[in-house]
């Protein structure tokens, strides 16, 4: 291959990732409900993003019904390489390093197992939505806690695996989107 054509490749990867997540190029990459517990953020754009002051909401379900955690400010200072990650931690003290590579410490428990259902909602300062996810454990369907901004549809009913992920860079606010690992 060319290097016209590998940068021509490059530059439609870019794109794409761009114009399918129209908020702009950070995806929430990966949910994981095992030890720690963590969101993984990725930015599949050309250039580094500053996610200070954007919010990432938590929440579980039992059920019954979504129940929101304790929603974590990502300190100033945090940014996202451009093609790369910023994981958000379970546990430690806020804003701190975590025990992951690229992981910041949300200060709380993810009150998360495999066998429940689980979402993550990613807001940035002024509380549009970037980003939504929510496996759905329990069959029940819906978008809990869905955020102005983002469009979920489908209903992603996980297995009683602890990770899942994004299968590529292309976000069609969907539940097709995901998968377990």
């Amino acid at each position: 291959m060319t290097f016209r054509a590998l940068t021509s490749l490059s530059l439609c990867i870019a794109l794409c990732c761009v114009v399918a997540n129209a908020q702009g190029p950070i995806l929430i990459n990966a949910i994981d409900t095992g030890t720690p517990d963590y969101v993984e953020l990725y930015n599949c754009g050309s250039t580094p993003v500053d996610i200070s002051g954007w919010t990432l909401q938590t929440f579980y379900d039992t059920g019954t019904g979504a129940t929101a955690e304790t929603a974590f400010t990502f300190p100033a200072g945090t940014s996202i390489a451009a093609g790369g990650f910023v994981v958000a931690e379970e546990f430690g003290t806020a804003g701190s390093p975590g025990t992951l590579a690229n992981s910041v410490s949300v200060g709380f428990n993810y009150f998360w197992v495999a066998a429940r259902g689980v979402g993550a909602l990613l807001t940035d300062t002024t509380g549009a939505g970037i980003d939504y996810a929510f496996r759905d454990f329990f069959g029940l369907g819906g978008a809990p806690l869905i955020p102005g901004g983002t469009n979920w549809s489908g209903t992603y009913t996980g297995g009683t695996t602890d990770f899942s992920e994004r299968n590529s860079d292309t976000d069609t606010d969907t539940a097709s989107d995901w998968s377990d690992v």
